[in-house]
């Protein structure tokens, strides 16, 4: 038992170390998960779910299976809360009710399947469950402006998870948790960055060109694009009517920037501005103008 506890301080230690570094939350999770079953814990299955900021995203989905690795899923804006199996689940019961913790066996005397998931899970071999909500600036996950995550253990082993083995799993998801709030914060602010700034820009701000007059002479091909006879239609089409049309618009024009490395600096009204660098590592002039045409 002692050498148990010390692998999973070993894992608790990772943890740590991860959170004061650059990890991705991919990385972070099925690192996890692979030390903890290193450790003697005999997880078969793992997920942690989270809000995020984002212009197409609302909360992302990881799921790690000890035969399939993690697989990640990206929830669009407005179906997080609108399917009938997140109505259903245990997590949406979690955030529901404040409950931070919850356990169902699935399988023998003490079976307790009052989740659609759990039966789902007993059928594919899972025996226990464990499931947890955490939040990260106190108060309650799900509440207006309250950010944390949600996640859960199962095993098949034929008895379930012991005592001793809960008891490491709630030591170590306070220190996922943790660790995941620092990656988590430290995404978002990239995603901001990147969504109001650019990719460049944005990583120049976090590199620390912050304050007033920082920048950079850079050469490029400058693209411009405007939408025509946009006044006649902002003035005879709904205003619902009219934002559908710029946004596949932007989605048109500013998605084909992207797609051929150039950089979108700013939406102006119904017009786009963009530019395609001309840089020394080896985007010449000529590739610059191609990719801008």
């Amino acid at each position: 038992t002692e050498t148990a506890t010390d692998l999973v301080g070993t894992v608790a230690d990772w943890l740590m170390t991860q959170a004061l570094g650059e990890a991705r939350m991919e990385n972070l999770v099925e690192g996890c998960c692979n030390r903890l079953r290193a450790a003697g814990i005999p997880l078969w299955r793992a997920h942690v779910g989270y809000r995020t900021l984002h212009p197409l995203v609302e909360a992302i989905s990881l799921v790690w299976e000890r035969d399939a690795g993690l697989v990640s899923a990206d929830i669009p804006h407005g179906q997080a809360h609108a399917s009938e199996a997140w109505r259903r689940s245990p997590a949406f019961h979690m955030v529901e009710t404040g409950v931070p913790f919850l356990r169902r066996r699935l399988t023998g005397s003490e079976a307790l399947l009052d989740f659609p998931l759990l039966v789902e899970l007993r059928d594919q071999g899972a025996t226990d469950y464990l499931a947890y909500l955490v939040a990260f600036e106190g108060g309650e996950v799900g509440s207006q402006g309250q950010d944390g995550m949600i996640g859960s253990w199962a095993t098949d082993r034929m008895s379930g998870f012991n005592d001793r083995e809960i008891q490491s799993l709630i030591r170590i998801q306070r220190r996922l948790a943790v660790a995941s709030k620092v990656i988590i914060k430290d995404q978002i602010a990239h995603n901001v960055l990147t969504t109001y700034l650019g990719p460049d820009a944005g990583r120049q701000v976090l590199d620390g060109q912050i304050k007033r007059g920082d920048g950079e002479t850079i050469h490029a091909v400058i693209w411009y694009s405007d939408l025509r006879n946009s006044t006649s239609m902002a003035d005879t089409m709904a205003a619902d009517a009219y934002l559908g049309v710029l946004n596949t618009y932007f989605e048109c024009t500013a998605g084909a920037v992207l797609a051929n490395h150039g950089e979108v600096l700013r939406f102006i009204g119904d017009a786009v501005l963009a530019i395609f660098p001309i840089r020394d590592d080896g985007t010449k002039a000529g590739v610059a103008c191609e990719n801008a045409l």
